[in-house]
């Protein structure tokens, strides 16, 4: 089986949108766990190793439309 993720798109609805900001800022706040590795691969966007404001910061820019997040 194969797990194809897509950064920014942590609950893998195919949109990055408010719940996978929520999900991240969860994880932040430390309520919740972002569990599995294409969801912890989708939410690193900086792709430095770790989920961390960074991160919270360039999928809040992509949900509000000031930039894109690029999946290469």
């Amino acid at each position: 089986t194969y797990e194809i993720s897509v950064l920014g798109d942590i609950s893998g609805d195919a949109n990055i949108d408010t719940a996978d900001l929520l999900a991240i800022q969860k994880q932040l706040l430390k309520i919740s766990t972002i569990e599995g590795n294409a969801k912890v691969t989708a939410a690193d966007i900086n792709k430095d190793g770790v989920v961390d404001k960074k991160d919270l910061l360039a999928v809040q820019s992509h949900v509000f439309g000031y930039s894109q997040i690029k999946q290469s």
